[in-house]
C-alpha cells in the first residue's frame, strides 16, 4: 500500500475538511488492511477500535457533504427583482462620464437602499 508523504499531507489538508475527512478514511483504511496482514489471529480489541474510528470517519464524512451542499445552496440564492434591477441601473449610470465622487456616493446609496428593503 503506498504510504502518503508530508508534502501530500499537506495538500490534501489545504482542501479544508473534505481533505481532513479523506485523510480520516486514508487511515481507517490502513489501520485495517495492517491488522490484516499480520501473521497472527487479528486481535479483537484493535478491530473494534478501528471499527469506531471508520464510523466516526464516515459520520465525519456525511457532515462534510452536508455542508457543502448546504453552503451550495445557500450561494445559489439570487438577488431580489429590485435588488438586482438597481444593480444593473448603476452599472448603467457608472458607465456614463461626468461622474464625480459625490454623485457616485449617491449612486452607491441608491443602490444599497433599494437592496435594503
Amino acid at each position: 500500500m503506498p504510504v502518503i508523504g508530508a508534502n501530500e499531507i499537506v495538500s490534501i489538508l489545504q482542501l479544508g475538511f473534505s481533505g481532513v475527512a479523506f485523510l480520516f478514511l486514508y487511515m481507517s483504511f490502513s489501520l485495517l488492511s495492517k491488522e490484516q496482514q499480520r501473521k497472527e489471529e487479528p486481535r479483537d480489541k484493535i478491530l473494534k477500535s478501528i471499527r469506531s474510528f471508520s464510523f466516526f470517519t464516515v459520520a465525519f464524512a456525511v457532515l462534510v457533504l452536508a455542508s457543502t451542499a448546504l453552503d451550495y445552496v445557500l450561494k445559489e440564492t439570487t438577488l431580489p427583482e429590485r435588488c438586482e434591477n438597481a444593480v444593473l441601473r448603476a452599472a448603467e449610470l457608472s458607465n456614463n462620464d461626468g461622474h464625480d465622487l459625490s454623485s457616485m456616493r449617491d449612486l452607491l446609496k441608491n443602490t444599497i437602499s433599494q437592496c435594503e428593503k
